[in-house]
Parts: C-alpha cells; sequence; structure tokens
C-alpha cells in the first residue's frame, strides 16, 4: 500500500483537490467555449447551410435581410410621424413660463438720504392658443397625408417585388438542381451505352466510331456536370444574396396542375385590377392628388388666420400680488407680399398639370404590361403542354430505337442520338413550368394583386417530401439507362 492510502487524510485531501479542480473547469470552461463560439460564429453561419426552406420561408427571410424594404420601412415611419408633427399644428398648444428675479435698486435724489429699494418678484405665465382658422397649416397637413399613404403604398409595392425576386431566384436554384440530376443521370446512361458499344465491338457487331462518337459525348457531359454544378452554386449565391441563408437544398421538383394557379379571367379583368391595384397607378394617383393640394397650400396663403389665446398670469412682489387672465382672438391677413404667392400658386398648377399627364402615361403603360403578361401566361401554358408532348415522344422514340437495336434495325448511335433528344426535351419540360409559374407571379406582380397566399399556393406544389436526389422526370430517363444493362 501506499502512504496515500495508509493516511485517510491526506487522501481525503486529495480528493477534495480533485474535485475543486473539476468544479473550477467546469465553471470556466463555458466562458471560454461561449467565447470561441461568439468569435467563430459569423464564419460558422456563413460555411454552415441551411438544410432547406419553402418559398413563403425563403421571403420571410428576405424581408428581414433585404436592405430595400428595411429602408422603405424607415421612409414609411418617417411620412407619418411628418404628418403627425403638421397635424399637431392644429391642436390646442399649451406652455407654461415661470420666474423668479432678485432686485438690488438704490434711488438717490439730490437732497436726499440716498434710499435701498430691494425685492423679489416670481410669477408664472400659463397659456393656451388653438388655431381656429387655419387653412394653410390645414391644407399642409392634407398634403402630408398623401404623402404617407403614397409611402405606404410604395411599401406594399417593394414587398410584392421582393416575392417576385425571391420566387424567380428560388426557381433558378430548383431549375439548375434539375439540370444537375438530368446531367448526372445522363452521364449515367451514357457511360452504361459505351460499355456495351464497347463489349458490342469486341463481339464484332459495332465500328470504332460509334465507340469514339459516344466517347466524345461522355467527355462533353463531363463538362456540362462542371457547367451545371458551378451554375447551381452561382444561383444559391444569388438566393442567398435576397435571404441571408445558403441553402443546402429546396424543393425537389414540381407536383402536376400547375394550371389552377391562375384564375380563368379574361384580359379586360386583369386590365381592371391593375388600374385599381397597380402600386405604379396607384402611386401616380397619388402624386396627382398630391400636386392637387400643393396648389390648395399655395392659394391658402391669401387666406387670413384666426387663433384663440387664453392667457393667466400670477405675479408677486414682496406683499404685493397682481392676477391677470386674458382671452384673446388674433387675426393675422397677410395684404401684399411681393407677388410671390401669386408665383408659387402658378407653379403648383403646373405641376399639377404634369402629374396629371404622367398618370394617364403610366395607366397607359401599365395597361400595356398587363397585355403582355397575360400572353406570356397563355403561351407558357401551350409551350408547357408541347413540352410534355415532345418529352412523351421522346420517351417513345427511345423505346422505339432500342427495340430497333435488339432486331439489328439501329445502332448504338441511334441510341445515343434518342437519349440526347429526351434529355434535352426533359429540360425543356423543367424550364417550361417554371417559366410558366414565373408568369403567373409576374402577371400579378404587375396587376398589384401578388400577396404571400400566392406564395403559398405555389409551395402546395413544391415536392419537399420527396427523397433527395429523386426527380420526377428522371425516373423515365434513368429507366432508359437501365434497360441498356440488360
Amino acid at each position: 500500500m501506499s502512504p496515500m492510502q495508509h493516511n485517510p487524510s491526506s487522501q481525503a485531501k486529495a480528493l477534495h483537490k480533485r474535485r475543486a479542480v473539476a468544479v473550477y473547469r467546469s465553471r470556466n470552461c463555458y466562458p471560454l467555449l461561449f467565447c470561441i463560439f461568439f468569435l467563430l460564429s459569423p464564419g460558422l453561419a456563413a460555411a454552415v447551410e441551411t438544410q432547406s426552406f419553402r418559398l413563403v420561408d425563403a421571403f420571410r427571410r428576405a424581408q428581414l435581410n433585404d436592405t430595400q424594404i428595411l429602408a422603405t420601412q424607415a421612409e414609411f415611419v418617417v411620412q407619418k410621424e411628418q404628418s403627425r408633427s403638421v397635424q399637431a399644428q392644429l391642436l390646442p398648444q399649451v406652455s407654461l413660463s415661470s420666474n423668479v428675479e432678485m432686485h438690488k435698486q438704490e434711488l438717490r435724489t439730490s437732497g436726499f438720504v440716498p434710499f435701498n429699494d430691494d425685492f423679489n418678484t416670481q410669477g408664472f405665465n400659463l397659456q393656451l392658443s388653438q388655431s381656429l382658422y387655419n387653412p394653410q397649416t390645414f391644407a399642409a397637413w392634407q398634403q402630408e397625408r398623401v404623402d404617407a399613404e403614397r409611402a405606404e403604398v410604395q411599401l406594399h409595392a417593394v414587398e410584392q417585388e421582393l416575392m417576385f425576386q425571391v420566387a424567380s431566384s428560388y426557381f433558378d436554384v430548383m431549375i439548375s438542381q434539375e439540370s444537375v440530376e438530368s446531367v448526372n443521370a445522363q452521364m449515367t446512361a451514357i457511360a452504361r451505352l459505351y460499355v456495351q458499344a464497347k463489349t458490342a465491338y469486341r463481339d464484332g457487331d459495332a465500328a470504332i466510331i460509334d465507340i469514339d462518337e459516344i466517347r466524345s459525348t461522355l467527355d462533353s457531359m463531363r463538362l456540362q456536370s462542371v457547367m451545371a454544378k458551378s451554375d447551381l452554386e452561382v444561383k444559391k449565391q444569388r438566393l442567398r444574396k435576397l435571404t441571408g441563408h445558403l441553402p443546402a437544398r429546396l424543393a425537389n421538383t414540381l407536383r402536376s396542375g400547375l394550371e389552377v394557379l391562375l384564375e380563368s379571367e379574361e384580359m379586360f379583368l386583369w386590365e381592371k385590377k391593375a388600374l385599381l391595384s397597380s402600386p405604379a397607378v396607384r402611386i401616380a394617383k397619388l402624386d396627382y392628388l398630391g400636386a392637387r393640394k400643393q396648389v390648395d397650400v399655395a392659394e391658402s396663403e391669401y387666406y387670413p388666420m384666426l387663433d384663440l389665446v387664453i392667457s393667466h398670469n400670477q405675479n408677486n412682489r414682496g406683499v404685493d400680488h397682481s392676477l391677470e387672465t386674458i382671452a384673446a382672438l388674433q387675426l393675422e391677413l397677410p395684404l401684399y407680399q411681393g407677388g410671390a404667392t401669386m408665383a408659387r400658386t402658378r407653379e403648383a398648377r403646373a405641376n399639377e398639370e404634369k402629374m396629371k399627364y404622367l398618370l394617364h402615361d403610366v395607366s397607359d403603360q401599365v395597361i400595356l404590361d398587363v397585355r403582355e403578361a397575360y400572353l406570356d401566361v397563355k403561351n407558357g401554358r401551350l409551350l408547357m403542354h408541347s413540352a410534355y408532348q415532345a418529352f412523351d415522344s421522346g420517351q417513345k422514340l427511345l423505346d422505339s430505337t432500342y427495340q430497333a437495336f435488339d432486331d439489328g434495325i439501329r445502332g448504338s448511335l441511334d441510341i445515343l442520338n434518342a437519349q440526347l433528344g429526351l434529355f434535352e426535351s426533359q429540360r425543356e419540360m423543367v424550364r417550361s413550368e417554371y417559366n410558366f409559374l414565373t408568369s403567373i407571379l409576374r402577371l400579378k406582380l404587375i396587376a398589384g394583386v401578388l400577396v404571400l397566399a400566392d406564395l403559398r399556393e405555389v409551395d402546395r406544389f413544391l415536392d419537399t417530401a420527396a427523397l433527395p436526389g429523386k426527380n420526377r422526370l428522371l425516373g423515365n430517363a434513368v429507366g432508359a439507362g437501365a434497360y441498356q444493362v440488360d
């Protein structure tokens, strides 16, 4: 036995020391770990990707990250407070003032003994003033209210524009995701075809040119794979700029039935919606209304102003006390200001005329944009269905080519061309679907009716429950590759 074991007291001291060290370390390691995490958290946040988020989640993140919308929100607050500050001039104004004075006086008169007259005075004044008739301030308040409403409309416009930007960037990432998977599946199919062609060449059933062309196409696919992955990273970074987060993956694919996202309405109904709800038209209308209010402000400089003033004064001088209460009506009538009022009035009327013409121009442009967007939606629907038919035809052509290859009618190059055509029609189908979605959101954006519910509706068609790497379009194409192996 060691001396430590023979001495219970020393053993207890050693145990107590170990416990104290453990407690010290446990109490002091957490602040150290916290400091390390605090210093590294920005880099970790930048390096770690957000696993996934839906379209609505992306917009919510963008609302907190986009500097333009934050600046517009601040401008909206500024305009509201300016309106309140002008309105305050029409409400009662109450002020209180007080004074405490010490007077030391010495009176010297010829033939008389100097006389000292020292005294203290205290007093206060309470005054209430209320504007009874002030058309200039009232007109200015009306104009500030128009400016505040314009700022609110501008905020809604920026929010809708951000929705569209996030959706477009979100769709770009999804297109790039499916492009990467499509190229990978195409490489797998061509690689299997290459192995099959080499086997056929050894058996004397194929020419060397078939192997070389398939190998050349496979090398080209590798280049396309690198470019597709690079494009995916670029699109992710653009989405990250909007949302402040880098998604590892978004929704996997789209479900069918996208036509239900658009109401079956005629073009003229969308034009009516745009004239009522378009932010551009509403802002132009408010600009015109603000110009009219500015005319009222300029003309009101001719009018008199009438105020009610009530004041109460109390002063104490030694043993003397005085109280005074005054109620007065104050009238101010501008007579002549050198022609400045007339000049400002003519300027305001000219600006009103200008805003009227700009309103007509903006309304015509919005109607034109709505018509173009409506036609894009119609054409997008037709292109999407055409892409579906082209994909089905390409799938049938590939199946028929394989059958002809088994019968000795077609060769490996015919299979390669059929595969390339199928994958190209697949990519066109993916692009047509997302272009159709984008055209719907753009039409609603121009009409001014794009809301968060539209993004939720799109989320219903985004398949986030599918397994990573699975694609509803690639199933058929990969099946073709599996057929080659057999």
